[in-house]
């Protein structure tokens, strides 16, 4: 496993050098959140009713759901064509455009089912903390234990979902299905990317700079990261 792994590494770090236009649709998406981000702030303080502000915030998470749904299906179609040659930049069209719906499902699916194992972690670790008399330090421990095995029990199988839809051209469902199966097949090389992943995004995080660890997100890590898990289920 360890010498498959960093096959899929080194060639997936050449396919991205090949294809540096990978990074124009995080780049975007980067810039878009900035953009809109400041803009939400804005018109919340010129809005003083709770049905307004409520209003906004669904306005601004469909229309953020939506933009962040065209821009990934464009980025795993382009590091689809990006495998052993170069991308077309009109593949950033094409895919999102002829995607973006469906990745909207399933990236709303994906969250729900993120938070509903946050949810479920939380009050968990609430309760049962209360229950036997836990300290603050050690019911966080415990949270972070429930979450955990949440998100690698369940969350996990949904990892590839996209990936199949947009790559194989398949259903919402054939999709989620076949993400599981892969998952399933491949669990530990699957759970070792995603602890290893989780890992570079921590150590990022404790940079001072938000901004440069943005950037290095936008233009590096999210890239290679969507070019290594394409290559991984990607059977020419």
């Amino acid at each position: 496993m360890r010498s498959q792994s960093l096959i899929f590494f080194r060639e997936s770090f050449k396919d991205f050098i090949r294809n540096p236009i990978l990074a124009i649709p995080t780049a975007i998406l980067l810039i878009f959140f900035t953009l809109f981000s400041k803009l939400s702030v804005s018109v919340n303080y010129k809005f003083t009713q709770t049905p307004a502000i409520t209003a906004w915030l669904v306005f601004f998470v469909v229309i953020s759901l939506c933009v962040m749904s065209f821009l990934f299906s464009s980025l795993i179609g382009m590091s689809k064509e990006s495998i052993g040659k170069k991308a077309s930049p009109r593949s950033f069209l094409f895919y999102g455009k002829k995607f973006w719906t469906k990745n909207f499902v399933i990236i709303v699916l994906i969250l729900a089912v993120y938070n509903a194992i946050r949810f479920a972690a939380h009050y968990s670790a609430f309760y049962i903390g209360k229950a036997i008399s836990l300290d603050v330090n050690a019911a966080k421990i415990l949270f972070f234990i429930i979450f955990f095995v949440g998100l690698a029990g369940i969350l996990i199988f949904l990892a590839f979902s996209s990936f199949f839809l947009i790559v194989y051209n398949l259903s919402i469902k054939q999709s989620i299905n076949s993400s599981f199966s892969y998952v399933s097949k491949n669990y530990p090389l699957v759970l070792s990317l995603t602890i290893l992943f989780f890992i570079i995004n921590e150590s990022l995080s404790k940079i001072n700079y938000p901004l440069i660890v943005d950037i290095i997100n936008s233009l590096i890590i999210v890239p290679y990261i969507s070019l290594i898990f394409t290559r991984l289920m990607y059977k020419k």
